[in-house]
């Protein structure tokens, strides 16, 4: 089954501030997935990086 969102070693920054590096994930066809965190933890900027509105700083974000 192939992936309909993969994230490789994806890293981001705004600003000073380190979001998130080497995040790595994918999410199958039917699968749901979560995203929690406290405020500021850069929830909505990675579903922005899966959307194609940000590009990573560093690795790959794949949309089926």
């Amino acid at each position: 089954m192939t992936a309909l969102v993969a994230l490789a070693n994806v890293g981001l920054a705004v600003g000073r501030s380190e979001l998130f590096r080497d995040l790595s994930l994918s999410v199958q066809a039917r699968e749901w997935s979560g995203i929690r965190g406290a405020n500021g933890s850069g929830k909505t900027s990675l579903l922005r990086l899966v959307a194609g509105l940000l590009d990573p700083d560093a690795g790959d974000v794949l949309v089926d």
